[in-house]
């Protein structure tokens, strides 16, 4: 975002105040998106901010003036901040807490090089066309949420009972 305003020509010190918005909301959104989660559950969270952050990030295509491009930064740190934490949930909900380390681990090894491959990918993109329009298009978190859906939705093996009301079920002793 900053490398993009300074090429927008609004300037680097721009586009770290919405780094900064993006970030700031991002907190609000981390502890909101608690709050949802003890209502709807951690995957339904997990789906309803990703997809909203797919959108919010979709909105750097269309728009480039200065205050648009703080208002989308926005739109996204309330979108992007609850994210992660989702995943500690999830794993909360559907898995054994003896289990409970190792799969995070992976789960969160797969979200960061799924941050940095993306972040990679889009500046190659830059490199090759000369613009960051393809890379938001691209969509770098892509990769990570991807990510997501084969770690947690496919690791089922041995999973919690989850009832409907979203609080899982403790395992019996074997």
């Amino acid at each position: 975002l900053v490398a993009y305003c300074g090429d927008l020509g609004y300037g680097v010190a721009r586009g770290a105040e919405m780094l900064s918005v993006m970030l700031g909301l991002g907190i609000v959104s981390r502890i909101a998106s608690g709050f949802v989660a003890d209502r709807i559950g951690g995957v339904a969270t997990l789906l309803i901010g990703s997809t909203l952050q797919g959108l919010a990030l979709f909105l750097y295509l269309w728009f480039d003036g200065l205050t648009s491009l703080y208002v989308i930064s926005g739109i996204f740190g309330l979108f992007q901040g609850g994210i992660v934490p989702m995943y500690a949930i999830i794993v909360r909900e559907y898995f054994p807490a003896h289990e409970a380390g190792t799969r995070l681990g992976v789960i969160l090894m797969a979200t960061l090089f799924g941050m940095a491959f993306g972040g990679w990918v889009s500046g190659l993109i830059f490199d090759l066309t000369g613009s960051y329009q393809a890379a938001f298009v691209h969509e770098p978190r892509g990769t990570e949420t991807a990510g997501d859906g084969v770690e947690v939705g496919g690791k089922v093996g041995h999973r919690c009972p989850v009832p409907p009301h979203g609080r899982r079920v403790p395992p019996t002793a074997a």
